[in-house]
């Protein structure tokens, strides 16, 4: 009935010997196993999915600070620039009223 080379357990596996319900058994163990590992490992994706978007938000955070205090620091030195402009104007009008006093 088994070509030559099986063994007596593949021919007790077909037969339907108690082995078959074990087989299958430890086969839907191994399935459940399976899918728990595909499982957790989608899980694990969609976490590294997660922190990468957090990543990428901070980052864009980050960014959107680091231009905003380049505009702070732009103002200021144009604050600076009037302020000095404001101090030497007042100069010379204080100079010119002394003159014409």
């Amino acid at each position: 009935m088994f070509p030559k080379g099986i063994s007596q357990i593949c021919a007790d596996l077909v037969d339907g010997s108690s082995l078959v319900r074990e087989w299958y058994e430890l086969r839907s163990r191994l399935g459940l196993a399976e899918l728990q590992v595909a499982d957790e490992a989608a899980m694990i994706d969609d976490r590294d999915a997660t922190i990468r978007s957090m990543t990428a938000m901070i980052d864009d955070r980050d960014a959107a600070i680091r231009s905003m205090t380049a505009m702070i620091d732009e103002r200021d030195s144009r604050i600076s620039q009037m302020q000095a402009a404001e101090s030497e104007l007042r100069v010379r009008v204080d100079a010119s009223v002394n003159h014409d006093s």
